[in-house]
């Protein structure tokens, strides 16, 4: 949603028509990994319900190896730290209308959109994501960045309501959940346009409007694969520099020849 460029080539690469040497790998995903693991140890031991076994939704020796290398490579405090997150977080999920236990990682997909929910109540009534971060809410409100994706859960699954959990994950000191009324206009109206926007993602005219788009913001505060090819797009060519501090001053009025 902040770059249509990195859209378009996200959807060039699901298609399988993105050109070779525009894509590059994360380096660093331990907090990722440690977000994984969280997930999962929270999950698991609220007795959510996977599709399938428990066991195929694990995370990998060598996701926790990542993980712990946010902990001075100590994989014993790694996984007490991820356990106490887990915990807490687990202290202040809400319970299913039914009582039943949640439904996890289930798959759902629509003409534009996919997604893995990590909460789903069976019923369908109330849906759930769980965010692990250094930093809460303010006012106990669903962050900005959030807010898109929840309303694609809204739209993949129908829920009326719907939550987001967000729990300290590196000192495991604090939780709190953030409700949303998807059915309360002004989040109606937003969700429908979510869809729209979505819609338009997919429709034949994105590749037309999208462009390079360099920001300090969204290219240097989360990690972008395309960073280095819109660079090269859009920085000038070898040459000579204009040096201000070297040039001299003017000394009467500017005179363009046309």
């Amino acid at each position: 949603m902040k770059c249509l460029w990195r859209a378009c080539q996200d959807r060039l690469r699901h298609e399988g028509t993105l050109p070779d040497g525009l894509w590059s790998e994360q380096d660093d995903t331990s907090y990722a990994d440690l977000g994984t693991c969280i997930h999962f140890a929270l999950q698991d031991g609220t007795r959510c319900q996977f599709p399938g076994t428990s066991a195929e939704h694990a995370p990998t020796a060598a996701e926790f190896e990542s993980a712990a290398t946010l902990f001075a490579g100590n994989l014993v405090v790694t996984k007490e730290r991820i356990r106490e997150s887990a915990t807490l977080g687990a202290q202040q999920l809400p319970k299913t209308p039914t009582g039943a236990p949640w439904l996890s990682e289930w798959a759902f997909e629509s003409q534009f959109s996919t997604g893995h929910i990590d909460f789903l109540s069976p019923c369908r009534q109330i849906v759930g994501d769980l965010k692990t971060t250094s930093k809460p809410p303010v006012n106990r409100r669903v962050k900005a960045e959030h807010q898109a994706q929840m309303a694609i859960y809204h739209l993949l699954t129908g829920a009326p309501r719907g939550f987001v959990l967000y729990v300290d994950s590196m000192r495991a000191s604090w939780a709190t959940v953030c409700w949303v009324d998807f059915l309360q206009p002004d989040i109606a109206f937003y969700c429908e346009q979510v869809k729209t926007f979505c819609t338009f993602l997919m429709s034949d005219m994105l590749p037309t409007v999208a462009y390079p788009n360099l920001d300090h913001t969204n290219c240097t505060q989360c990690f972008c694969p395309y960073k280095g090819s819109c660079y090269e797009k859009q920085a000038f060519p070898p040459g000579r520099e204009y040096n201000a501090a070297a040039a001299k001053r003017p000394t009467g009025t500017i005179r363009l020849a046309i």
